[in-house]
């Protein structure tokens, strides 16, 4: 298995990987505040672990692909964390929002 999934790095990492809306609702809430990645309802599945286990895999590749509905619902579930985090999450997610933009112009 593990060779399988080397193979399948090797072969997109410069075509990119899907983030899809839980694992980018980790990054996001992992981003902001690791110790409320087993406390918020969402994401409690994870520990903090999975978030820097993550890290470690999407470094590995060169783009980071979502679709408007992805980013619709994170943004959705993100509304969901309260105070003070919501802000934080938010404000990280237009940043990043703010970075995917400047790629696609440049490209």
């Amino acid at each position: 298995m593990k060779d399988l999934i080397a193979s399948l790095v090797r072969r997109y990492c410069q075509k990119g990987v899907l983030i899809d809306t839980n694992i980018l609702l980790l990054f996001l809430v992992g981003s902001v505040n690791q110790e409320r990645i087993t406390k918020f309802n969402r994401t409690q599945q994870f520990i903090p672990e999975d978030y820097e286990l993550l890290l470690e895999f999407i470094a590995r590749f060169q783009k980071l692909v979502t679709t408007p509905n992805i980013l619709t619902e994170v943004n959705s579930l993100a509304n969901q964390l309260g105070e003070p985090d919501v802000l934080s999450a938010l404000q990280y997610l237009l940043n990043l929002l703010k970075m995917l933009l400047f790629w696609m112009n440049t490209t």
